[in-house]
Formats: C-alpha cells, sequence, structure tokens
C-alpha cells in the first residue's frame, strides 16, 4: 500500500506545517494569500485533493517560500497530487526538504554544507572497531627532535 506521502506530498507538506502549530490562517498570511483557509481546511480533510482546484502557477513562489521548498519542488507536488504523474525525485522526504534548502544557499555554504554532511557520513568507530586495529609498531616512533637529532630534548 501506497503511503499518503507518495500519494499526496502537497497535503504533506500542508500537514508537516500544521504539526509545528501552524493554523490555517498562519498557512495563509504566510504564503502572501495564495490560498484561502477554507481552501487548506477543505484539501486537509478531504479524502481526494480534488475537493479543491489545484494551486494556480501565479501562487507557486509564495507557496514555495511557505513550505521552504523550490518552486520544481511544488509543482513536482502539485502534479503528482492532483494528477497522478511520477515524481521526478527519487529522494524521500526528508532528504527532499534538505536538498531545497540548501540550494537557497551560495555556493561558499553549500560547499561547508557538503564538507559537514561528508563529516557526520563517515562510519563512527565502535570501541571493538578501535580495538581490532593493529597497534603502531616500535619504528613509527622516533626518539629526538623533529629535525631526526637525537640528542633528545633540550
Amino acid at each position: 500500500m501506497t503511503t499518503i506521502l507518495k500519494e499526496r506530498p502537497f497535503t504533506a507538506l500542508v500537514n508537516a506545517l500544521r504539526a509545528k502549530g501552524y493554523r490555517y490562517q498562519d498557512l495563509v498570511n504566510r504564503s502572501g494569500e495564495a490560498r484561502s483557509s477554507a481552501w487548506f481546511n477543505n484539501l486537509v480533510n478531504g479524502s481526494t485533493p480534488w475537493i479543491v482546484a489545484p494551486p494556480n502557477p501565479e501562487t507557486w513562489e509564495r507557496l514555495a517560500t511557505l513550505f521552504g521548498i523550490t518552486e520544481q519542488h511544488l509543482s513536482e507536488a502539485i502534479a503528482v497530487e492532483w494528477f497522478g504523474a511520477a515524481s521526478g525525485s527519487d529522494l524521500e522526504p526528508e532528504v527532499r526538504a534538505v536538498a531545497d534548502v540548501v540550494a537557497r544557499l551560495s555556493v561558499e555554504d553549500r560547499e561547508y554544507v557538503a564538507r559537514l554532511a561528508e563529516r557526520l557520513a563517515q562510519p563512527v568507530k565502535t570501541l571493538t572497531d578501535i580495538l581490532d586495529e593493529p597497534l603502531p609498531s616500535f619504528d613509527d616512533f622516533s626518539i629526538g627532535d623533529e629535525d631526526g637529532d637525537s640528542e633528545g630534548p633540550r
């Protein structure tokens, strides 16, 4: 069985904001009145998205801003929800949300996020992994200063 996130991705975006405490009127206000509170309410509580008309392209920029996603992501959510189109993304919704945020960053900030993500994605070593690593040999240690002088510390 398909999940509601797959069947109704636009409604899932609305519900995510509702879960954060947004009221229908908050959605209206923060979208620059792209849709009415009755429209949002009917969409969320209807058994089909066709209880309301899909958003007009003129409203997409404001709705994308409301949801914190790109217009491309928004248009795909509308196409999937109202017209049954295949999603243009294989990404999980949580990953797609992060990608939408990164898309709004400067090139320099994207590089920082990429390095942070790489760092966080590195496997964490367990104590067993550490204990299984070979011990360094005696040859790996040197006595003396950095120049290789074996006179010892001064």
